[in-house]
């Protein structure tokens, strides 16, 4: 149902989405194209990793079915001793079409979201790096009440393109860390109820590909996310710089004390935070949180899956 709201979700934005992402490509273009920087090749890397792997459990799982066909045959109820090998091999092609679906479906789809999600996170925080490395050089350069205005237009739309981020895909990301939640308990059930005890070689593949999967997965959003925090001590430093070095230096340039102060409050004013629908930050405090959680439902599910075996 989770996997479910969250495609329906992104089918439902995907205009939307694509505003969004054709506004952060003009604001990181203001200074250089984004879209060359490593950013680029590592969400390359990232989606040639997240169909290669789901391709190499599919072939494992094929592999698995042609060793040991007529073992799984029984589970269609068939007699394997009285069907024909068309039968054999409209089954086989079965059972390989339903490993490609659930590829596609629990592994490819989910993936996709999350390397999305984490690519407009850092396209974000890495144009907007750029944009204040630049600012602060100009600031330190040349104090000007045309500098500070051109800061503060910065500021004012960095903040609504933000916004719009936040708007666009922060219910995205709460159902992403939620399919997370619930996919690691779908391990620990796997486990504690012995799904397909026939199969032992399917389901230690099937949860142990999942748990890593997810888990890899979910360090790398989360580990995206938190780079924003990176914008914040920057700008506290860039504060106190260009502070340090302007306010007071001329006290009897009344324009130069009202500018210093107006991006005071423009610095001081800028917070920046990526959501999961408001419902949580996407930080570091986040990541030992849903952990702590995972491993003590993980233990009570399992013992009481062991006490209703008994």
């Amino acid at each position: 149902m989770i996997l479910l709201n969250l495609r329906l979700s992104v089918m439902r934005d995907k205009i939307r989405i694509l505003k969004t992402l054709t506004k952060l490509h003009v604001f990181g273009n203001r200074r250089e194209n984004a879209f060359q920087s490593p950013l680029k090749k590592y969400s390359t890397l990232a989606c040639r990793a997240c169909i290669l792997f789901p391709i190499s459990m599919v072939a494992g799982i094929i592999i698995e079915l042609i060793i040991n066909f007529d073992k799984y045959l029984t589970k269609f109820h068939l007699d394997v001793h009285n069907i024909t090998s068309i039968t054999k091999a409209f089954y086989g092609s079965l059972l390989a079409l339903y490993a490609i679906a659930f590829a596609i479906h629990y592994f490819v789809f989910p993936a996709m979201v999350m390397i999305l999600l984490s690519f407009m996170y850092m396209l974000f925080v890495i144009s907007f790096q750029r944009q204040l490395e630049a600012t602060r050089f100009k600031l330190l350069r040349n104090f000007s009440k045309e500098e500070v205005s051109r800061t503060l237009i910065a500021f004012s739309e960095a903040k609504k393109i933000h916004r719009d981020l936040e708007e666009t895909i922060s219910f995205k990301t709460f159902l992403a860390y939620i399919l997370t939640f619930g996919s690691i308990l779908q391990v620990v059930c796997f486990f504690t109820t012995d799904y397909l005890p026939d199969a032992k070689t399917l389901q230690i593949l099937f949860s142990f590909t999942i748990i890593f999967w997810t888990i890899g997965w979910f360090v790398f959003l989360t580990m995206c996310g938190t780079q924003v925090e990176k914008i914040e001590v920057f700008v506290k430093d860039m504060r106190q710089d260009v502070m340090s070095k302007n306010f007071g230096k001329n006290p009897d340039d009344a324009h130069n004390e009202l500018a210093c102060l107006n991006l005071f409050n423009a610095f001081s004013a800028l917070e920046l935070r990526f959501t999961g629908w408001g419902m949580f930050e996407v930080d570091k405090k986040l990541f030992f949180t849903i952990s702590g959680i995972l491993v003590t439902y993980g233990v009570l599910l399992a013992t009481e899956l062991t006490k209703m075996e008994k």
